[in-house]
């Protein structure tokens, strides 16, 4: 049975009898297995069970450097057929840790590389495994304090009031106009940070190609590592950092008594893209710490409305009350920010400035999706679209390549799989690690593999 009456600003609509937010595999089956393990998904609108959000990447509206902006958006999949990706790969922020065991955080991306580099230095191996994709973000901030600040401490308290100061091409990530969109950006989640990137063609289709992650990955690798084997992070950190830009400042953290206290921590600001060092293309725009449970605009919880269903009804909640870090609530804040549907565009809708109704949708659901969470720039039903792999966990898909025949080979050219396929969308088990597939004898494709 559906929740029909949905009230964010009453208390009395979480549901207090069991986990008030919601942990993925863990509460209910969306999956094979019951475990904490990155996943894709589709989130779908309760009230409207064709309507799903999605990456919205056809507006022409663009950052401060001039790349194209891609924004969250909802869209009827009946009426779009299999030509709209609806997949979100979400990947975990704070789950199985501390106060993430009761509100647990997670990070939606689309378009991801699982990168997995092994390399050596000074005769020892050492390896990195990351993922990067294109993550999204609450762009409350960059609506209106600017987005070339350059400031990497987005925990610090930033109440509405002290965001008054509107960004010059802060209109961009506004809807009609007075509500803050969600959009997207390229990053990578390695570890407990994630590094967000800036620079030349980092749109949604990086340098206008399918494989977007990968060749991005190609770029890092070549600018900041060794090409097509690895990325060097402290060399991506180093030669990012302005010169004498050190800086202290208070970070908020929930103490034992369950209040906010700060301890201090450095910070660097970062080069713009007109000053990065010869030959660089990326930069850095912010490292997000990812190690505590505080609101950040990078990560989301999802709070539960309803346990009467299956799977779980849930708002995706972004900020705590005026966004302010130091005061608001970590758990279960009165009022907060939540993602809502104005018109059909996902926005931040905060209690105290939309009087939410009860026919307001804000509730979501989960669910399996066909496809993994890949840019809608590839999926195509066309039968002359260009075939794609894209590498998963213990396996890659491959996209528009029916009829053709594929060889999968690893490092040394022992043979995995060879195999003529059957589908435009096909998944085939491979080994983790660094794979080659080749289609129709064409130059094969390295794919890592989780």
């Amino acid at each position: 049975m559906f929740l029909t009456v949905l009230s964010i600003c009453s208390s009395n609509v979480w549901a207090q009898d069991g986990p008030i937010y919601y942990r993925i595999g863990v509460h209910d089956e969306v999956s094979t297995d019951f475990s904490d393990k990155p996943r894709n998904l589709e989130f779908i609108e309760l009230n409207n069970p064709y309507w799903k959000l999605y990456e919205n990447s056809l507006e022409n509206k663009k950052d401060s450097i001039g790349n194209r902006l891609s924004f969250l958006g909802s869209n009827n999949s009946a009426m779009e057929g299999k030509s709209t990706n609806y997949a979100f790969f979400v990947d975990t922020a704070y789950v199985n840790r501390g106060l993430g065991l009761l509100k647990p955080q997670y990070m939606l991306a689309v378009d991801t590389f699982i990168a997995n580099d092994i390399f050596a230095v000074d005769n020892e191996w050492w390896g990195n495994r990351y993922v990067i994709g294109r993550y999204l973000y609450n762009a409350a901030m960059y609506a209106k304090s600017g987005e070339s600040s350059g400031r990497t401490n987005f925990n610090k308290v930033q109440t509405i009031d002290q965001l008054k100061i509107r960004n010059p091409n802060g209109d961009a990530y506004l809807y009609n106009p007075l509500w803050e969109r969600l959009a997207f950006a390229w990053a990578i989640h390695k570890g407990d940070s994630l590094y967000v990137l800036k620079g030349v063609d980092l749109e949604p289709r990086y340098k206008n190609a399918d494989d977007d992650p990968y060749r991005l990955w190609l770029t890092l690798s070549k600018e900041y590592g060794v090409e097509g084997q690895y990325v060097d992070f402290d060399k991506l950190i180093n030669e990012n950092i302005i010169p004498g830009s050190e800086y202290q400042e208070e970070y908020f953290l929930p103490a034992s008594d369950g209040s906010m206290q700060p301890e201090m921590r450095t910070y660097y600001d970062f080069k713009p893209v007109t000053a990065l060092s010869p030959g660089k293309t990326i930069g850095l725009h912010a490292i997000i710490a990812l190690d505590d449970n505080t609101h950040k605009d990078w990560v989301f919880s999802f709070r539960i409305v309803s346990q009467e269903n299956e799977p779980i009804v849930f708002v995706i909640e972004s900020e705590t009350t005026d966004r302010d870090i130091q005061n608001g609530s970590i758990i279960l804040p009165e009022y907060g920010g939540w993602v809502g549907i104005q018109n059909v565009a996902p926005v931040i809708a905060r209690c105290d400035e939309w009087n939410i109704k009860n026919d307001d949708t804000f509730a979501f659901r989960v669910a399996q999706p066909e496809t993994p969470a890949v840019s809608n720039k590839v999926i195509s039903s066309d039968a002359s679209a260009k075939t794609t792999v894209i590498s998963g966990a213990g396996n890659v898909t491959i996209l528009n390549a029916a009829g053709k025949t594929v060889i999968i080979s690893d490092v040394l050219g022992r043979i995995i799989s060879n195999s003529i396929v059957s589908s435009d969308n096909i998944s085939i088990a491979a080994p983790s690690g660094i794979i080659f597939v080749s289609i129709d004898s064409e130059k094969a494709t390295k794919v890592i593999v989780k």
